[in-house]
């Protein structure tokens, strides 16, 4: 076998492996230039997807807030440290 791989080939044969090798070469850098297309548009999906679920975060946020501050100002009505609402004030004038 070790001697098999040592012979001299007629050159046909050389140029006929080199041009394989070159195709396979080709078709490998063909899928691994698809592949990264696929990395990066699902890159980009998850950008796209981590910003709508921040701004869905961000929404709820401000929900959560606005109800906790109305809570603390019903709160401290009830127990009279707040300043009165627009309708209590203009009911005690």
């Amino acid at each position: 076998m070790g001697n098999q791989d040592m012979a001299v080939r007629p050159a046909s044969e050389t140029r006929a492996r080199l041009e394989a090798g070159l195709d396979m070469t080709r078709a490998l850098g063909e899928h691994l230039n698809w592949i990264l297309h696929l990395a990066r548009e699902a890159a980009e999906h998850r950008t796209l997807a981590l910003d709508a679920a921040s701004a869905e975060l961000r929404e709820a946020h401000l929900e959560v807030a606005a109800a906790y501050q109305k809570r603390i100002e019903e709160a401290r009505r009830a127990i009279g440290t707040a300043p009165p609402s627009g309708a209590e004030a203009r009911r005690a004038a």
